[in-house]
């Protein structure tokens, strides 16, 4: 906003953080969580974001950096905290050690606050969370290990988060890419699906998509390859609409050589599909979401495998008309205080399927 008498900026409405994540549910309440690393904020507003409700301090963990959240349509709220580095506390289930990177927290509204629970920890490494917008099951999906091995697992509950099963093997995985995580949705009539990269050696050699699919509320899966070509995949994110129609969104590198390592020069561009109910070892037609290169790999990002100068700025929806929306980074030129750094835009666009 715009400076104010004593010289301040006055933000408004705007929320300063570092990541952050948004749910909405099934009655048009949208929660919206942020980090500033040190503590985590919940913004809440109803009529799908007109009003206001209230602004919360969550203290949840101490260096979380990547945060999530999620919503029903009976005022229980889910979010999974990244503690940064693992941490004992209380297991989500009796199965588990009790020490895990990730925490789950079930937060249920009492008026206009967001009351949570203590919360408890889940073993393994990334994680990402998903809910039914009407139902009682949600579902977090989860690397076996930290570090990326021994494959990817999903958690259910059935009951709103109130107790949870036993995790499922839906997948392999055998080495984790440093810009990705497991993504999971949850669509209609039970079924549920994965999306993950395979890349034992990150960027430094061609990835493996994933997806897998369930149609029984996640206990029983089938995986199977999406790769559509060789190249290192950053972020690969899906979304299920109504009637199960499959939004899928990734970047990708091209190069004047081999595709299947990052080298210098390389080329990063947005891709897209949709799908109607994808079916296991049904494949997509990945097209240029924006036919215009959003960042080109330096000779230092090559040497030292940076992948991350298109951040995890990444946000793909299924929108009730059976769009495909898609929410990215672009880079061009030099920023104007960040020293070897490019000034980023946030961009959006909105495909339909022909």
């Amino acid at each position: 906003g715009p400076p104010n008498d004593g010289g301040a900026a006055d933000f408004g409405s705007q929320y300063p953080g570092d990541e952050g994540d948004i749910g909405v549910d099934a009655n048009g309440r949208v929660y919206f969580v942020d980090t500033t690393i040190e503590d985590n904020w919940l913004h809440v507003w109803d009529d799908g974001g007109d009003s206001h409700v209230n602004s919360q301090r969550l203290q949840s963990t101490t260096a979380d950096d990547r945060p999530w959240v999620t919503a029903h349509g009976d005022g229980v709220v889910h979010y999974l905290g990244n503690n940064g580095v693992s941490v004992p506390g209380i297991p989500l289930t009796d199965g588990t050690s009790g020490v895990g990177r990730y925490w789950y927290y079930r937060g249920t509204t009492v008026g206009d606050q967001i009351i949570f629970d203590q919360g408890r920890v889940i073993e393994g490494g990334w994680a990402h969370i998903a809910a039914e917008t009407a139902g009682p099951h949600v579902y977090i999906v989860q690397e076996a290990n930290n570090g990326g091995s021994g494959g990817v697992k999903v958690w259910v509950s059935d009951d709103w988060g109130a107790n949870w099963a036993e995790p499922v093997i839906v997948g392999p995985l055998e080495g984790s890419h440093p810009e990705g995580y497991p993504w999971i949705a949850a669509g209609e009539n039970g079924t549920v699906m994965v999306t993950w990269q395979e890349s034992p050696q990150g960027g430094k050699a061609a990835g493996t998509l994933y997806l897998s699919r369930s149609d029984d509320y996640g206990v029983t899966w089938e995986y199977w390859d999406v790769t559509p070509r060789e190249a290192v995949f950053l972020y690969p994110t899906i979304d299920l609409g109504a009637e199960n129609r499959l939004g899928f969104a990734y970047y990708a590198n091209e190069g004047n050589g081999t595709h299947g390592e990052h080298t210098a020069g390389d080329r990063w561009y947005l891709y897209g599909a949709i799908a109607d109910d994808l079916q296991v070892g049904e494949q997509l037609e990945f097209l240029k979401a924006d036919p215009q290169v959003l960042h080109t790999s330096s000779e230092a990002e090559a040497a030292a495998d940076d992948l991350h100068p298109l951040h995890d700025f990444f946000e793909v929806v299924v929108a009730p008309d059976g769009s495909l929306n898609i929410a990215y980074q672009y880079n061009i030129g030099d920023h104007p205080w960040e020293a070897n750094e490019e000034q980023r835009y946030l961009m959006f666009i909105r495909g339909e399927l022909a």
